[in-house]
């Protein structure tokens, strides 16, 4: 029985999943071990939960606790995904120091209901933690990431 195309089907069953491109997985990483110990934070934009490009913003806060885009980049980036056809797929930032979960300040942050929040955990020396999140008012729910 296909279940998808069944009247059993209701689309808010089905968990969502953001794939990534291998490459734009590593420079995700890279960028977050590159800023260490500050926070690195940025987008990646593409099409129907899959992203076809990184944008690296430049963390303003400086912080090894919190993320702030610069809003004029913030806006070039969104003017050139719209220019391209594309949409915010998510917001990533890292976490230098703890585990890959949103913080109250990210918590607190979170500007659309409907963009995941990828974080890049890089409390373990050797291994880096990625996991991607939507935060809504009643919950925050976990979604997979492939990485393609």
């Amino acid at each position: 029985m296909d279940l998808q195309n069944s009247s059993f089907f209701h689309p808010k069953m089905v968990k969502p999943m953001i794939r990534i491109p291998e490459s734009i997985y590593r420079r995700m990483v890279e960028h977050a071990q590159k800023e260490k110990p500050l926070e690195c934070c940025g987008l990646l934009g593409g099409k129907d939960q899959t992203a076809q490009e990184i944008f690296e913003t430049q963390n303003v806060a400086r912080s090894p606790i919190l993320f702030s885009m610069d809003p004029k980049e913030e806006l070039m980036v969104l003017e050139e995904m719209e220019n391209q056809f594309m949409e915010i797929i998510a917001i990533y930032h890292s976490h230098p120091h703890t585990i890959p979960f949103p913080s109250e300040a990210d918590v607190k942050k979170a500007f659309s209901f409907d963009v995941p929040l990828i974080i890049i955990s890089l409390k373990e020396r050797d291994d880096s933690i990625v996991k991607a999140f939507r935060i809504r008012k009643e919950a925050i729910y976990l979604e997979d990431v492939e990485v393609i």
